[in-house]
């Protein structure tokens, strides 16, 4: 009957938990070109979402997911920015037809200077 009784509570605990975690910081839905550097080379991409701690890249290759990457990100009309990132997350995502992938990464800003982070506030997420 214990077995019965946790496994009900244990139940009912995921039902009231969310679906999606909150957010600490607002995303926006983007476009922008960037360049992934590693040390096997450099991977051009694309941003998709961006928050001031972070972002998800489309990538036709995947990076070595143990290492931090450089990202090259294209600001157009303005510039770019350097940022060091950690990869936090990656899936496989399939093109509209659905005969070609690209990589999906979600990574974690871990050093981008506080005129980069104001310049993606002012443009991105005002």
């Amino acid at each position: 009957m214990k077995s019965q009784n946790l496994d009900i509570s244990l139940a009912q605990s995921v039902r009231k938990s969310p679906g999606k975690r909150s957010r600490q910081h607002p995303r926006a839905e983007v476009s922008l070109p960037v360049i992934v550097c590693t040390p096997r080379g450099q991977i051009q991409g694309r941003i998709i979402n961006l928050s001031l701690t972070g972002a998800f890249i489309l990538l036709g290759e995947l990076p070595d997911l143990t290492r931090q990457v450089e990202l090259f990100i294209e600001i157009p009309r303005l510039q770019v920015l350097l940022v060091i990132a950690v990869i936090v997350r990656f899936d496989i995502r399939l093109t509209g037809d659905g005969t070609r992938h690209h990589f999906g990464l979600a990574v974690r800003f871990a050093n981008i200077s506080d005129d980069d982070r104001v310049l993606l506030s002012s443009t991105f997420l005002s």
